[in-house]
């Protein structure tokens, strides 16, 4: 069963309980069904789901069914997709179709096609899934889905001729979002037929062409490519091209990982000198802390970090430190960083947040929460309270909490 993603759970607010997707899950997870169960008695959707995935995951079918079927009576998308998820799981995959194609030209038409062509594909019938995507390749994630589909199943040739037709149009030639993802679509078929060097040699040709206004992700696809192709000289040619300065971090990134990886950390560090600022910070912590040099990609990405963690540095500092029990230095570094947030609300915020986080990490739970309590009420503060009160068994309080309005409201 698929779990619900950001847009489902932003589109089906909860209603009495204050109970989202993810209260539910952590409510079950922590041993504390009895508020989910009766949210789902009262008709919430996310919390039926919540018990029908947990039922699932036991093997209970019949039950997940069964907490599904009056949701599924309002014709939504979402119970739909679950239901078809479970009728697949069971074989019955001609009713899984039915109940997905029963969407295929409503209001979530391509969420439904998508996990249409995926279900067909997934029992060889590919003719099905390339027959409902076909006519929608416009829409981008329709597009991924029939690359994805369709590997393995003898048909990327045709899957080829058809992007190349595509990318051939002059709209999409150049410079588009368009371009690039018809592009990296491209160069994942190609790759897979065993023509790894016509799909590098397709992304050089469109990066040559476009400058500075080429897609990172084409970038990053071809520095990839090289590197499989034991092309690296070729790739630090690339790199250290005065021209192509706009271009170099996304490189840069792929071969100081792959050197990294191979015990070439100081190599990767010489490499990271290329790159300034937030990029160059960020290639350093990676390549010393997955070598175990904690100390000195501390050191070499402090001047980089800020109170908003805007690139998720910090969050990522906070989390290697905590991995490696150094909690002490993760709270020192949060103190830091503590006066320049000059007032600004969603700094302090941020840095609440991280803080509680390691006092958790540490086992301060009540030093935790006493930060959480400490900042005003908001949306934020509250789905952070209330998640931690669950996790350290606090549920009525939880629950209380979700069921009051906010102060603004």
């Amino acid at each position: 069963m698929q779990n619900v993603t950001e847009p489902e759970r932003s589109a089906s607010r909860p209603r009495g309980s204050g109970l989202t997707h993810t209260y539910a899950r952590l409510l079950l997870e922590h041993g504390h069904p009895e508020p989910v169960r009766a949210a789902a008695a009262q008709g919430e959707w996310e919390c039926s789901l919540a018990l029908a995935e947990e039922a699932e995951a036991r093997g209970d079918r019949a039950a997940a069914e069964e907490l599904i079927a009056p949701h599924l009576a309002t014709g939504r998308w979402r119970p739909a997709e679950v239901a078809a998820g479970l009728l697949e799981a069971q074989g019955r995959i001609d009713e899984a179709l039915t109940l997905l194609g029963g969407h295929l030209g409503g209001e979530s038409a391509c969420d439904a096609r998508i996990a249409y062509a995926r279900a067909a594909a997934r029992h060889g019938r590919v003719d099905e899934a390339f027959a409902v995507l076909r006519p929608h390749l416009a829409d981008t994630w329709t597009l991924r889905t029939l690359v994805e589909v369709t590997a393995g199943h003898g048909r990327d040739v045709e899957i080829a001729g058809l992007l190349e037709a595509l990318l051939a149009e002059p709209a999409t030639r150049w410079g588009s979002d368009r371009g690039s993802t018809l592009a990296l679509a491209l160069c994942q078929v190609l790759d897979r037929q065993g023509r790894g060097d016509e799909a590098a040699r397709l992304l050089r040709a469109r990066i040559d062409a476009m400058r500075g206004s080429v897609r990172g992700g084409e970038v990053k696809e071809y520095a990839r490519l090289l590197v499989r192709q034991g092309r690296r000289a070729e790739l630090l040619a690339f790199i250290t091209d005065d021209t192509r300065r706009g271009h170099a971090e996304y490189a840069i990134r792929t071969l100081a990982a792959e050197l990294a990886g191979e015990g070439r950390v100081d190599e990767a560090v010489d490499l990271a000198a290329g790159l300034s600022g937030a990029a160059r910070a960020g290639v350093l912590f990676s390549v010393l802390s997955r070598s175990g040099r904690i100390d000195e990609a501390v050191a070499a990405v402090r001047s980089a970090l800020d109170p908003w963690d805007s690139n998720g540095l910090l969050c990522n500092v906070l989390d290697r430190l905590a991995d490696d029990r150094r909690v002490a230095q993760a709270l020192a570094l949060l103190d830091e960083l503590a006066p320049r947030t000059q007032g600004d609300r969603d700094a302090e915020q941020k840095l609440d947040s991280y803080r509680a986080w390691m006092l958790c990490e540490d086992g301060r739970e009540e030093e935790a929460f006493a930060v959480l309590l400490s900042v005003p009420r908001t949306g934020w503060s509250r789905s952070q309270l209330a998640e931690r009160m669950i996790k350290y068994g606090r549920v009525e309080e939880a629950l209380a909490l979700l069921r009051a309005p906010l102060p603004d409201a």
